[in-house]
């Protein structure tokens, strides 16, 4: 994390270190990038970093907090605006909340895609724990659901919320990588990915054989 010495630099000063810093892992990833590939964006001198950081993992860390926290902190903001909604609500404007964040955040959102998936990453761990904190726990919901008949009682209800979680994680890649899109969310407005969302949806609550 920073050191006392970060906090006297103005915000625009550490909102370039971060942008810089953000930029660089996304684009090249943890082993790839430098200290001195970072300073040499910043155009300053090598050994600039260091009066604010221990050094790289020091930076790495910085970086992933603060992600998550902006993440959240806009999240809650969203939530507060849309009121309470039920689990398969909630899945809805989390998948289309986070889709709208990506496409505002790309480097951010990069950064984490890049690093989550690099087994050598030395925070690899840590993010992971942190990203979990991003996760909406179906779980409750799920309980919830199941002791009001709604839905089957025979399923875990830790299975059910992997199954949200594991389709949710990956329309948001799709959004973030196009050619790797075999529906099109990448190219949908909001209206457009709301409406498939229902349709995601529906095979949860219905299953996909005829009725």
């Amino acid at each position: 994390m920073p050191k006392k010495t970060f906090e006297k630099l103005s915000e625009r000063q550490q909102n370039k270190i971060l942008k810089v810093c953000l930029g660089q892992f996304a684009k090249y990833g943890y082993d790839n990038t430098s200290i001195k590939t970072i300073t040499s964006r910043l155009r300053v001198a090598d050994g600039y970093l260091y009066y604010y950081f221990d050094g790289k993992e020091d930076i790495v860390k910085w970086v992933i907090d603060w992600g998550i926290g902006k993440w959240i902190e806009e999240y809650r903001e969203h939530l507060e605006q849309t009121g309470p909604v039920d689990m398969y609500d909630n899945f809805k404007q989390a998948i289309i909340y986070m889709a709208n964040f990506i496409q505002n955040n790309r480097d951010l959102y990069g950064f984490y895609f890049q690093l989550i998936h690099d087994p050598n990453f030395v925070h690899r761990d840590y993010l992971a724990h942190r990203i979990q904190d991003l996760d909406y726990n179906y779980e409750p919901a799920i309980d919830e659901k199941k002791a009001n008949g709604v839905i089957r009682s025979d399923l875990p209800s830790d299975t059910i919320a992997m199954l949200f979680d594991v389709v949710a994680t990956r329309l948001h890649q799709f959004i973030h990588i196009p050619k790797e899109d075999p529906v099109g969310v990448s190219q949908m407005n909001e209206e457009e990915l709301g409406r498939f969302v229902d349709q995601i949806v529906s095979i949860f609550r219905y299953g996909i054989e005829p009725r």
